[in-house]
């Protein structure tokens, strides 16, 4: 996918983070198994690779994207704090996967969920920000998928 893995991810986001905070964003891919099950894991790897296309259209070429499992993505908002930004790329880029999902007659059921967490504490750790998107990646999806959740402080994982 050309993307980076989760551990030079992590590398570079800590390294960031040193300096600057931003929005941490968990893209995770509902159904990719049926494809691989249908079609076979070349027309699957297809399918990863043009969903990465259409993800890295929505950020800048300065932000950051990683694969971190097989249809899990991270992907880092430098110097961004604004919600509102955050809310439409996640809003247009759920849009535009159906989108690609639908003209290409895949499952109905492929999905996408997403968590976000934007924080600018000079103290939070790469992995309490994941921690924070994790909790809401497992809300979207608890909640019916085809949707992004913004954490927020007393959030849980749902039951």
């Amino acid at each position: 996918t050309g993307l980076w893995n989760r551990r030079g991810f992590i590398d570079k986001v800590q390294g960031y983070m040193n300096i600057n905070k931003g929005a941490l964003i968990f893209v995770d891919l509902d159904g990719l198994k049926i494809i691989n099950d249908t079609y076979g894991h070349i027309i699957g790897d297809r399918f990863l690779i043009e969903i990465v296309k259409i993800i890295k259209r929505f950020f800048r070429a300065s932000d950051l994207i990683g694969r971190i499992g097989g249809d899990e993505f991270l992907i880092f908002i430098k110097d961004i704090y604004d919600k509102e930004i955050v809310r439409e790329k996640a809003d247009a880029l759920i849009k535009k996967i159906h989108e690609y999902v639908t003209a290409n007659n895949y499952p109905k059921e492929i999905s996408i969920s997403i968590g976000i967490h934007i924080d600018n504490r000079p103290e939070i750790s790469f992995t309490e920000l994941y921690n924070k998107v994790d909790i809401a990646l497992y809300n979207a999806k608890h909640n019916g998928r085809d949707r992004y959740v913004y954490y927020h402080e007393g959030m849980t994982y749902p039951k």
